[in-house]
């Protein structure tokens, strides 16, 4: 209910398939392919623009390349492709980067016909990304932060250049008011479930900070986080202090345009939804990183190489320029073993999904306080026969 799109998927794999689980399985697999391939568009055009096209035009379908292949293959989108009902999040993530992509070709061709066609479609995708997930509430938003960081420059001159667009965009909004007022899941998350704001948000500190922690470390993983609420500020002041001196760095990094203020604002408004509104049930999970991620592997990969050519210019004045086919060569060998060693813990994370039993140990392991998992495996384990 609130997700009909989602919905209609599932309704044509059990019209196809039954419950076969190969059907559903491959169309996860698919979804996730087409994400990947969003990404690497959007990576592509972006690093073309007239704003970063003097560092990283010739570099670019490289980048771009590193960028999809190391999200696509990161360990913490498993959870998204493997859990067959968490489509949810592959479903808004690709009509989410199609409202972007769709955008991004509305911002660079001049022909008002052209224009007008890649609006309506950047339309039909917020729309689809409505009925997908809430998720997708911070989509108008996350368009316009991109076309002020790299396209307009200014707020004020982005909604006047643009205003078709974004009002197309907020169709969406429309959309999942009615999907979702007084209705069955409406219920599911919300300051009434006995979850003070306070709690809530000094809690979500701490899930912000392993967020970022997983995507750079992604061990060890766990179906399900259940640690308690921190019910003062000074049960959570070490996390506080690091998202508070985050979020100074990434507002000033923003307001200069920055492309890392921009990664850092589209982590948190993706993630806003479930870091401002309790759900009672989960403190965090890793499938909503599915979006974020993107935005930090490309700052990896691209501020990476950019690192590195700027601490070879310092040395060397001779030093290979941005996009020198021998600098493109080696950059493409380390982003390569980041992601042999994604792909390798990916496949090793996929084995805790053999059956539910497998699956609520390996959440223990990690998390023997976790209430829920200790609950689900003795389920599971009656249900296999193992009441001992």
């Amino acid at each position: 209910a609130g997700r009909p799109l989602v919905n209609l998927s599932f309704a044509l794999n059990h019209r196809f398939g039954g419950i076969d689980p190969a059907g559903y399985r491959g169309f996860n697999i698919a979804v996730h392919f087409l994400v990947a391939l969003l990404v690497f568009a959007i990576v592509r055009r972006t690093l073309r623009l007239p704003t970063l096209a003097y560092a990283h035009a010739q570099a670019s379908d490289w980048l771009a390349l590193g960028v999809a292949a190391l999200w696509a293959a990161h360990p913490l989108n498993t959870e998204a492709v493997a859990y067959v009902t968490q489509r949810t999040e592959l479903l808004v993530g690709l009509f989410f980067l199609l409202a972007l992509y769709c955008s991004l070709r509305y911002w660079t061709t001049e022909s008002p016909y052209t224009r007008a066609r890649w609006l309506l479609a950047a339309t039909i995708s917020s729309l689809a990304a409505a009925a997908s997930k809430e998720v997708m509430v911070s989509l108008p938003v996350a368009v316009l932060l991109f076309d002020r960081t790299f396209v307009s420059g200014l707020l004020r001159k982005s909604l006047k250049e643009s205003r078709g667009l974004y009002v197309g965009l907020a169709l969406g909004w429309v959309m999942l008011f009615a999907l979702n007022v007084n209705a069955p899941r409406s219920s599911t998350a919300g300051f009434h479930a006995n979850v003070s704001a306070a709690a809530w948000w000094f809690t979500q500190a701490k899930a912000l900070c392993l967020y970022l922690r997983l995507a750079v470390w992604p061990l060890p993983q766990s179906i399900h986080y259940g640690f308690p609420l921190f019910r003062t500020a000074g049960d959570a002041w070490p996390w506080l202090l690091a998202v508070t001196l985050g979020a100074f760095g990434s507002l000033a990094l923003l307001k200069r345009r920055s492309a890392a203020g921009f990664a850092a604002a589209w982590v948190v408004l993706i993630l806003s939804p479930t870091l401002v509104v309790p759900i009672a049930s989960e403190v965090m999970a890793e499938r909503r990183m599915y979006l974020p991620l993107m935005a930090i592997t490309g700052l990896v990969v691209v501020g990476g190489y950019h690192v590195v050519v700027r601490l070879l210019s310092t040395r060397d004045a001779a030093a290979p320029r941005l996009g020198s086919i021998p600098l493109q060569r080696a950059g493409v060998g380390a982003v390569a073993t980041l992601v042999l060693g994604a792909s390798l813990t990916s496949s090793q994370r996929l084995t805790v999904y053999a059956d539910d039993v497998s699956l609520w140990r390996d959440a223990i392991a990690s998390q023997p306080g976790d209430a829920l998992a200790q609950y689900n495996l003795g389920v599971a384990l009656t249900e296999y026969g193992q009441v001992d």
